[in-house]
């Protein structure tokens, strides 16, 4: 199995048309910096060194992750890098168990090894990667039994190139470990974990993420009341936007756009280039995400091979 690079493109006014051929790995060969892709049928422009810098940067925050996960105590943690990317597994139910691709192709040893990872750990076997794989990446993994799972969209911006906008007079504190269980809780609440067991595996993500080196967590209070939370966690030069819920009666009050407005210029302090986040397509995250400035820069999918 061999992967696709362009050779050729010819303009038009819509888009760029790009024709390929067989050549090595993507990031080994290419040498164009900006190309139109079209993306869950929209035309995003993506710029391909910046799509491969963030595919590197989140496997290191799912990395990362995992580590002080490992440190809380859990010991169904396992990760490993190779060639592909990051195979991290929390261990059932918990939000991380996947390849993390940070190339966009992969050959028969590449699956084959991801599947003997999950396989051995009981775990259905799940590739996240760039939905401009080439052709021969997704035929070869439809043949082993792969299927599209669900979809997000990669957004990012330029920090120094961002809006500067005011948080208003909300009360937006960041949160220390005295005040962890109230950051906790909204997280909890606001992504609907109430049962006992959903409330554990949102608050053992929390208190991971939270123990990162240079993480950021925020608590927005209304009336003295913990209403909405996010996360800033830095990798790099990338200040990744996470942690976002807000509490079901505080909704619609535009306090998750406040705390982007924070976070980016909490970014832009700390000297990050870039922030980025990952959304739902078109949903109020992504639509909040892109107020502030941000683009999609990439659209990635999961695909998922059933035990």
């Amino acid at each position: 199995h061999a992967c696709k690079n362009p050779d050729s493109i010819m303009h038009s006014s819509l888009r760029l048309i790009i024709q390929v051929s067989v050549l090595r790995r993507f990031h080994e060969c290419i040498d164009w910096e900006k190309s139109r892709c079209l993306l869950d049928n929209k035309s995003v422009m993506m710029d391909t060194t910046l799509r491969s810098r963030l595919a590197h940067s989140e496997a290191d925050a799912a990395n990362r992750l995992a580590q002080s996960m490992r440190d809380n105590g859990n010991h169904e943690v396992s990760t490993e890098a190779f060639s592909a990317g990051y195979l991290v597994s929390l261990g059932p139910w918990r939000y991380v168990n996947r390849l993390i691709c940070t190339e966009i192709c992969l050959g028969e040893d590449d699956i084959a090894r991801t599947i003997d990872f999950f396989t051995s750990r009981n775990l259905p076997s799940s590739i996240q990667i760039s939905s401009i794989a080439d052709a021969g990446t997704s035929d070869l993994l439809r043949r082993y039994g792969f299927v599209v799972d669900w979809q997000r969209s990669v957004l990012a911006g330029r920090v120094a190139e961002l809006p500067v906008s005011a948080a208003g007079k909300l009360t937006i504190e960041a949160i220390h470990e005295g005040g962890l269980d109230d950051w906790l809780s909204v997280l909890a609440r606001g992504n609907g974990a109430v049962s006992p067991e959903a409330r554990a595996t949102s608050d053992e993500f929390g208190r991971a993420a939270h123990g990162i080196s240079g993480a950021i967590d925020l608590l927005v209070s209304v009336d003295g009341r913990p209403a909405a939370c996010g996360s800033l966690q830095p990798i790099g030069s990338v200040g990744w936007l996470g942690g976002a819920a807000t509490v079901p009666e505080f909704r619609r009050r535009g306090l998750q756009r406040a705390l982007l407005n924070v976070r980016i210029d909490i970014a832009g302090r700390d000297g990050h280039e870039f922030v980025a986040a990952t959304a739902v397509p078109d949903s109020s995250s992504m639509r909040n995400l892109e107020r502030v400035g941000l683009t999609r820069i990439d659209s990635q999918a999961v695909w998922t091979r059933r035990l």
